[in-house]
């Protein structure tokens, strides 16, 4: 997904591998199909592959190069303790409501990442006005160019 991530723009590309992964969440909690729970994990694993390409790209746009090491290290801190809180809350609701709710809660939990990506999210510093972060922080890659940033197009 890396190669349409970079020519997509991660506002739109990113909560809508959100939303697929929440749709088959949905599925997974109503069937109790083998066959069709495999269907739906090679479906949810391809959804959520839409994830890292867009986060990687708009980290490298919206921080500088000495900045992104530490931008790069608390992001990937916080997707962990995200996956291990979702996992406790998953555990829990499971115990009190069922293991259907063990797909239901993580489906909710996408859809609201996914609204609030498409609210919060932009693509670059340009497209709000603003200049390229090399620029604003001066703060260029090692090359030395200053026209290193170029987007991708279809």
């Amino acid at each position: 997904m890396g190669a349409w991530s970079d020519r997509s723009n991660p506002r739109y590309f990113m909560p809508l591998g959100l939303l697929v992964t929440a749709l088959c969440n949905f599925a997974f909690g109503a069937v109790s199909s083998y066959p069709v729970h495999l269907a739906l994990w090679a479906l949810n694993g391809l959804a959520q592959s839409m994830g890292w390409a867009p986060c990687g790209r708009s980290v490298g746009h919206w921080y500088s190069v000495s900045e992104r090491g530490t931008k790069f290290a608390f992001w990937n801190v916080a997707q962990n303790v995200g996956g291990g809180l979702t996992g406790l809350l998953v555990a829990y609701c499971t115990f009190l409501f069922g293991w259907r709710s063990a797909f239901y809660i993580p489906g909710v939990l996408a859809i609201v990442c996914a609204v609030y990506l498409l609210i919060r999210l932009r693509d670059t510093p340009q497209s709000v006005g603003l200049p390229p972060i090399e620029e604003w922080r001066n703060d260029y890659p090692a090359s030395g160019r200053k026209d290193t940033e170029k987007e991708l197009g279809l």
